[in-house]
């Protein structure tokens, strides 16, 4: 079986690529050509073998040529990734995806739920009154929630006319899906899976801390970075501050109040705290997998409800817990998180950052 693979670009989501890539590589029948940006193609190279091959997408090149090309290949089935980038971008693929006569199933992978499935007039006005509006941000605000909403419900129109099917990173996504949609039509691919490549540490990479890693973009939004750095500013002993290293293991994106979140981590630095910070967009796939190698266990200080535009572990997903299984680690996750159940011998909740504190002077410092 011919397959393609694309995705536009979040820098998130190579590893999803990845995932996919490795799960139908397991099938020696199968060829796979996987559709990349410039960055993206360098990360993920290490695919590359006799029956994989990477197409890098051109600056120069328009997304409706792009497609067309892609759909006029011998493929016998097209999962597309991510089609979301910047708003300019994003609309332009959208356009682009509409206007591309695909012969074969396109399968589509859904990051959250509720932008695809609550598109009732009700829904998106919910959406928008949630949003934090101003006069700067009015406009863009309601293209994002009417116009460019409208033109999701065309896509998911068109991409269920090819006979393709939605992916989802989880079962609980699919059963919010399945609410709207004929569960029939739904395909659970995990976002990672376990990579048994040396993940544990050796006896020369370890050190006298306990390293806690909070994996992807530094955001206030997705996590309770404030929360955190308020319960390390109120500690009394000095035992957090001497024995414990944070890994803000993700780049700082223009977002989440990630300038306030680096500059209080900096404050921390300054104070003796021993916190890592990576100052620049994105962290490479590398990267990452090495430095989430090191880490002694992950913290999910997760921002669960984001109002009515969505809710982690109910219509969208979180990578963590991928994060978690693909290089075996213990989790401290915030009660309230649906996380996947065959996970729950590798995670301890809290409840909020004082159980939190407790929890973590209960660990103790590696030896």
């Amino acid at each position: 079986m011919k397959i393609a693979i694309v995705d536009f670009g979040l820098a998130s989501h190579p590893t999803y690529v990845e995932s996919i890539t490795k799960i139908y590589h397991s099938a020696q029948e199968n060829i796979i050509t996987i559709y990349l940006n410039e960055r993206d193609s360098k990360n993920l190279a290490f695919l590359i073998d006799d029956r994989t091959s990477i197409i890098t997408i051109s600056k120069d090149t328009s997304y409706r040529h792009f497609l067309n090309e892609i759909a006029k290949q011998a493929n016998d089935r097209i999962f597309f990734v991510t089609m979301e980038v910047s708003e300019k971008d994003s609309y332009k693929i959208a356009k682009a995806f509409l206007k591309t006569e695909f012969k074969v199933p396109v399968h589509l992978a859904i990051h959250n739920a509720s932008r695809y499935f609550e598109t009732s007039l009700l829904d998106v006005l919910k959406r928008f009154l949630s949003s934090k509006l101003s006069i700067s941000n009015f406009g863009f605000e309601v293209k994002k929630n009417f116009i460019y909403t409208y033109i999701l419900s065309k896509i998911r129109k068109r991409q269920i006319e090819t006979n393709g099917k939605f992916i989802v990173i989880s079962d609980v996504i699919k059963t919010f899906i399945a609410q709207y949609h004929d569960q029939n039509r739904l395909i659970t691919i995990p976002f990672s899976v376990f990579e048994n490549n040396g993940i544990l540490p050796t006896e020369e990479s370890k050190d006298s801390h306990l390293r806690i890693c909070l994996p992807g973009y530094v955001s206030q939004t997705r996590r309770d970075y404030f929360g955190l750095m308020k319960m390390l500013e109120s500690n009394e002993s000095n035992s957090i501050k001497e024995n414990i290293t944070w890994d803000f293991l993700g780049g700082i994106p223009i977002e989440g109040q990630a300038d306030e979140i680096v500059k209080r981590a900096k404050d921390l630095i300054a104070k003796g705290y021993k916190i890592i910070l990576y100052e620049k967009n994105s962290v490479s796939l590398n990267e990452f997998d090495e430095q989430l190698n090191k880490a002694d266990l992950i913290l999910g200080n997760l921002m669960i409800d984001h109002g009515a535009k969505s809710t982690y572990g109910k219509s969208m997903e979180s990578g963590l817990p991928f994060s978690m299984i693909k290089k075996a680690k213990p989790c401290l996750m915030i009660k309230g998180y649906n996380y996947p159940i065959n996970l729950q011998s590798s995670v301890v909740e809290y409840s909020d950052n004082k159980d939190l504190k407790k929890d973590i002077g209960r660990i103790g410092v590696r030896q």
